[in-house]
């Protein structure tokens, strides 16, 4: 059977992706409290802040705030490592906050760990130490081993 078209209607409204037609203004304030637990990636942790959510949803949210790390760890060097600071702070787009993250190995007699800082999309990790100074190379044996080499 052939249509001609004459027999198809023109004259229908365009369907229009929900997404795009669907804009919300926001201007929500989200408390965490301090029982929001995350896990995955070799982190654990229970976060808490507060979290202005604006922008227009479901395309652009902004968030503003902090939410902090409240206690939690963190997997690396096949050892469990403590987190002993945990800000992440939202200025703007969802994707892109600012990391100062730190997790020391525990029960030591000298720290060491991993710190993660800078942009969430341009964030550096680096291995630390605080006291006493030591070079990359005992401070990664120091942390996965336990003891200097």
């Amino acid at each position: 059977m052939r249509v001609s078209g004459e027999q198809i209607p023109q004259d229908l409204p365009e369907e229009k992706d929900a997404e795009a037609s669907l804009r919300i203004a926001s201007d929500l304030e989200v408390e965490l409290g301090d029982k929001l637990k995350i896990s995955g990636m070799g982190a654990e942790a229970r976060l808490g802040g507060k979290l202005q959510v604006g922008g227009f949803l479901p395309a652009d949210p902004q968030l503003t705030g902090v939410v902090n790390i409240v206690d939690g760890s963190y997997q690396a060097y096949g050892q469990n490592l403590k987190f002993t600071k945990g800000l992440i702070r939202f200025t703007g787009p969802v994707d892109n906050p600012s990391l100062d993250i730190e997790a020391k190995r525990p029960y030591l007699p000298v720290e060491v760990g991993l710190s993660i800082t800078g942009r969430g999309k341009a964030a550096r990790g680096s291995r630390s130490s605080q006291s006493p100074p030591m070079s990359r190379d005992q401070q990664a044996v120091l942390a996965g081993a336990g003891r200097a080499a």
